[in-house]
């Protein structure tokens, strides 16, 4: 499910409900907290509130006994010391001068194209297997064949004891997960799925991504699991960028680690991030049970209680990059 806009609350963040279809620019909904109050989405209409420079002091330092820099004896001479040294070459050396000089631009660059420059919709969902079975057979995806049963025998179980089935069978369970990130307002938004399984914070949010098959890279199912659950029949040309971050499991919770704990000795899941660099306009799809948001960074920085510690993780990795901003 897809949603609109919303209206700023003077705060730098907005909210909104929204409808499902095809509506350019204003089809992301807004996530919303425990309270009901709307966090912001896409419209973010806020100002950044930069606080006044401090001051550095340079105030120079001298001492009655001569041992400061430049400093006077008590008897009306002074040391005449070089570079401010005593004239005895004692103490320590003059403090550095200080240079104010902007830091270099990282290499790193990911474009943000406006959300308007993009089309939201809704699609009926077919699982993995089935998709799998219809390319193989080459048939249209309606009406689905008939699954065997025994491939789905768990699929009535928690997730947890799912996860626990698995790990007995292929060992580790290797996902993958991609930020993808869109400006409003020259404000930095990355899009994220609602009520996703295995999501995490008060509304099971999660980065677009899955588990990967047995033998594939990263990026390949990356790639696939993105078009499963963004991209319409035609696809959408995604870009797999550079590697923000690796996360552990140690059980079958959704709680991560960025490091394997010294009292694990097998971990249960490792999450790769990547950052996907978004084409300049392109139609989503999102299948009806799933809601696509849009968040801004500055929501989800140090917000792991309603984000996870995954996302809330987004902001401060993407400090090395270089976002460039589109028009």
């Amino acid at each position: 499910m897809v949603g609109g806009g919303g209206t700023d609350d003077g705060h730098g963040r907005s909210g909104g409900g929204g409808e499902d279809g095809d509506r350019r620019g204003a089809g992301l909904a807004a996530p919303t907290h425990e309270n009901g109050a709307a966090a912001a989405a896409i419209q973010a209409g806020s100002k950044n509130h930069v606080g006044a420079g401090s001051t550095v002091n340079m105030d120079g330092h001298g001492g009655g006994d001569g041992g400061g820099s430049g400093g006077a004896r008590g008897d009306g001479h002074t040391d005449g010391g070089v570079d401010g040294r005593p004239a005895d070459g004692n103490g320590p050396p003059p403090a550095p001068p200080l240079v104010v000089a902007a830091p270099p631009m990282s290499t790193l660059t990911v474009c943000l194209y406006d959300v308007s420059s993009y089309t939201f919709g809704t699609k009926d969902r077919v699982s993995n297997r089935a998709s799998a079975a219809l390319a193989a057979a080459g048939t249209n995806p309606s009406p689905l064949p008939a699954v065997n049963l025994s491939a789905h025998s768990r699929g009535h179980l928690p997730r947890e004891r799912k996860l626990a089935l698995n790990y007995a069978e292929q060992g580790m369970r290797r996902t993958v997960a991609g930020v993808l990130l869109v400006q409003s307002r020259r404000f930095a938004h990355v899009l994220l799925l609602q009520n996703a399984p295995g999501g995490c914070g008060t509304d099971s949010y999660a980065l677009p991504g899955g588990r990967l098959r047995p033998g594939e890279s990263d990026t390949e199912g990356l790639l696939r699991k993105l078009t499963d659950k963004l991209a319409p029949a035609g696809g959408i040309p995604w870009e797999v960028g550079d590697q923000l971050s690796s996360w552990w499991a140690t059980d079958f919770t959704n709680k991560r680690y960025p490091y394997v704990p010294a009292h694990v000795t097998r971990a249960r899941e490792r999450l790769n991030v990547y950052v996907v660099q978004l084409p300049a306009a392109a139609t989503f799809a999102v299948p009806r049970e799933l809601t696509l948001v849009a968040v801004p960074l500055f929501e989800i920085y140090n917000n792991a209680r309603t984000y996870g510690d995954v996302i809330a993780a987004v902001a401060v990795l993407l400090s090395r990059f270089h976002l460039a901003f589109m028009r």
